[in-house]
């Protein structure tokens, strides 16, 4: 959306515009113990997917990755990704130390991305610090 403050003259004060935040998508496509000794040592890899479902996007990076239940995460972040067409896809994959007693848990992925007009967004929000 394009702003534009006038004055009673019709002299442009302001102009500006406002970019909504891009559609990307996260889903999980794998998950998995890479091999025998990452299940005796409780590191589980996931690969994940993002989809663009918006405007290109450029500078797209994960820059952090949390866990619930006591999962700690390896190497979440920051996973640099590039740029994105709409309805491009990049992958990465993210190494959880899962505790024995652990069966399931949950995790979110924080990224920054610039659209147009260079305008920086964080998705979902901000990273937490930490």
């Amino acid at each position: 959306m394009s702003v534009t403050a006038v004055d009673a003259a019709g002299n442009t004060l302001e102009a500006f515009t406002l970019t909504a935040p891009p559609r990307l998508s996260l889903a999980a496509d794998r998950t998995y113990w890479s091999c025998y000794s990452d299940y005796l040592i409780r590191r589980l890899s996931v690969d994940y997917r993002v989809v663009n479902g918006s405007y290109p996007v450029h500078d797209l990076t994960i820059v952090a990755t949390r866990a619930s239940h006591g999962v700690s995460v390896l190497d979440g972040g920051p996973v640099p990704l590039g740029s994105l067409e709409p309805g491009g896809r990049a992958s990465f994959t993210v190494l959880y130390f899962v505790p024995e007693q652990v069966s399931r848990f949950w995790s979110i992925s924080y990224a920054t991305c610039r659209g147009a007009g260079g305008n920086l967004f964080n998705v979902p929000a901000p990273a937490p610090a930490g």
